[in-house]
């Protein structure tokens, strides 16, 4: 049974291939620290200063209670435009995977509409599909500091996210 709080990534994974089903705890916000999110017409000079009421898992700002989600520890997202759509992507993708994996079960290629049996897994998302159903491509990866290109299977789905976990 798949929660958010299983599959959450911590922010300083991002873009690192096989790292979208782990568990990070955030570090609460501090009673003393400000909201780091900007707002208003001076926006890109000033912050909204209220207290901090939790920490941003994606991208690690301090927000208060009116500019993000808070939930436990490792659901508290801020209102910044990349980890709203990181967050919305979540949720959709554990509505994808949920559908592929029952597929498996069944022996079935992930793709819905697909009979074929699966043979080749995606290594974001995890699940088998037909050979049809995944292709190559090549992905961006950081290993030992340096950033690198390696070839990788992805879904269509899972190709499709990748633009948004790249992002800061």
């Amino acid at each position: 049974n798949l929660t958010l709080a299983t599959v959450l990534p911590p922010w300083e994974e991002l873009g690192r291939p096989g790292k979208d089903v782990t568990t990070f705890h955030s570090v609460k916000a501090s009673v003393t620290q400000p909201c780091e999110v900007r707002e208003g017409i001076r926006s890109k000079f000033s912050s909204c200063k209220r207290e901090a009421a939790g920490k941003c898992i994606y991208c690690g700002r301090d927000f208060c209670s009116l500019h993000g989600e808070l939930g436990d520890e490792s659901q508290e997202v801020c209102s910044h435009k990349v980890c709203a759509a990181k967050r919305t992507d979540l949720v959709q993708h554990l509505a994808y995977k949920e559908l592929v994996l029952g597929r498996n079960g069944n022996d079935s290629c992930g793709e819905p509409d697909c009979s074929s049996a699966p043979v080749v897994q995606c290594a974001r998302c995890q699940a088998l599909f037909c050979i049809n159903h995944l292709s190559a491509h090549s992905d961006p990866v950081t290993q030992d500091g340096r950033r690198g290109m390696k070839m990788t299977t992805l879904c269509a789905h899972c190709w499709a996210r990748r633009s948004i976990w790249t992002r800061m």
